[in-house]
């Protein structure tokens, strides 16, 4: 896998789509009720530290990787624990979201296409870029890569990531168009122009 290119696409079809919905989608909800616009407020704070850790710390340190770059190994492995962990806890707040979806007004179609990119941006990250990364800085096969192993040795848990991802199945696994992000950008202008 080309670590340097994985890197950049998701950064241009995830990172960058869902910071500029952030704002949009927080003035979108601003008629939902506390508890929505709450689960959002939580959501959107911590996918921002999210995606500038990930920015800032661990994608450099992964494309220095995909130039051959072996000193920086070691540089990924707690990063990508944390990450892991994080999207555990950015899945249960989207469940929330996702549950209190009825109760969204305007901004359902573009919080449903919100939520669904993040679940691919996360699956995207901890089934594909993850173990790349981890098996190029270990010089081990891709199917050794556990990362749930590698959470529970990185933080000393015993009971592996705080709040694992669902099954594969339980996230959208196809994308509804081409590309997710299209789709995001499209119910963003839409909220967007309504007001």
């Amino acid at each position: 896998m080309d670590l340097i290119a994985e890197v950049d696409d998701i950064l241009e079809r995830h990172h960058r789509p869902a910071k500029a919905a952030m704002p949009a989608l927080t003035a979108a909800l601003a008629g939902a009720p506390p508890e929505l616009r709450r689960d959002f407020a939580a959501l959107a704070a911590l996918l921002d530290a999210h995606l500038h850790k990930e920015e800032v710390i661990l994608f450099p340190a992964i494309q220095a990787l995909g130039r051959g770059d072996t000193d920086v190994g070691h540089h990924v492995l707690g990063p990508i624990a944390q990450m892991h962990v994080e999207h555990g806890q950015l899945h249960e707040l989207e469940a929330r979201l996702r549950a209190g979806l009825d109760r969204a007004g305007d901004a359902t179609l573009a919080l449903t296409a919100f939520l669904d990119d993040l679940a691919l941006h996360a699956a995207r990250e901890d089934e594909t870029l993850f173990p790349h990364a981890l098996a190029r800085a270990l010089d081990r096969p891709v199917a050794e890569i556990d990362l749930d192993e590698l959470v529970a040795g990185v933080t000393g848990r015993a009971d592996r990531a705080s709040d694992p991802p669902p099954p594969r199945a339980a996230r959208p696994t196809e994308p509804r168009s081409p590309r997710p992000a299209g789709r995001l950008r499209r119910a963003l202008r839409w909220i967007t122009s309504s007001r």
